[in-house]
């Protein structure tokens, strides 16, 4: 008995380390070949501002990766 549950547990392991080693590579590969977003800079200080003054910044970003970069939402941080 005790030898059939030494191979389940051996067996189970061995599964184990199987799905973590496949799900790392998938990751992996996903990561690769994917979109990559880098900015300029991440932020902007306006310094001091009269008040109802109207400010515009833009932001400048490449796409750094291999497939297309879609931006589906934007909003204020």
């Amino acid at each position: 008995m005790k030898n059939v549950l030494k191979k389940g547990a051996a067996l189970a392991v061995i599964v184990l380390m199987f799905l973590v080693v496949t799900s790392f590579n998938i990751v992996n590969a996903e990561t690769i070949d994917a979109p990559h977003i880098e900015f300029k800079a991440y932020d902007h200080a306006f310094g001091k501002v009269l008040q109802r003054a109207k400010l515009k910044h833009t932001f400048t970003f490449k796409n750094t990766g291999s497939r297309k970069l879609i931006i589906e939402k934007v909003k204020a941080g």
